[in-house]
């Protein structure tokens, strides 16, 4: 739907002021999205003791909106920052959160995210791999990891919104 839009605002050739308008719409439409699904994925990953297998969860997390900007025919670049990261974001990458240091796996495995791209690009990765490895062989790998990551992308998309 969203290849459509884009194609019809190229088609009927809006001039400047009105394309940038509508690239600044759907930038923050597909921002919001996201911001929206990680604070889904975040809240069923945060359900109290009764927390649900880890085999539900991932049948359970949604990717459909790192599914619709990841497969549009646009740059990423147009829609994420592609130069930097939160420092926010960054800052739970290298130190972890509330005096808790990340996972020293972690710390290694996020020393190459330094932009909102790469984040977005390497959630949607994880996200396919967990749900395909669910489906071959029951196994989910690290979870706490993707989680991680999601709280991260939280930060950076909420600072970019306030």
């Amino acid at each position: 739907m969203l290849d459509a839009i884009i194609a019809v605002l190229i088609e009927n050739g809006l001039d400047g002021k009105a394309k940038t308008t509508e690239s600044a719409l759907l930038r923050e439409s597909l921002r919001e999205r996201l911001a929206r699904e990680v604070r889904l994925n975040l809240a069923l990953w945060s359900l109290p003791a009764s927390k649900p297998r880890p085999d539900a969860f991932a049948t359970m997390v949604s990717r459909d909106a790192f599914d619709a900007v990841c497969t549009l025919n646009l740059p990423l670049r147009l829609i994420l920052d592609a130069d930097k990261l939160s420092d926010d974001a960054r800052a739970l990458l290298d130190n972890g959160s509330n005096g808790n240091p990340p996972d020293a796996r972690f710390k290694q495995w996020t020393a190459g995210i330094r932009s909102e791209v790469i984040l977005v690009e390497r959630i949607w990765h994880r996200l396919r791999v967990l749900q395909y490895r669910q489906d071959l062989d029951g196994s989910l790998g690290n979870l706490e990891y993707l989680m991680h990551l999601h709280r991260a992308l939280e930060l950076t998309l909420a600072k970019q919104a306030g």
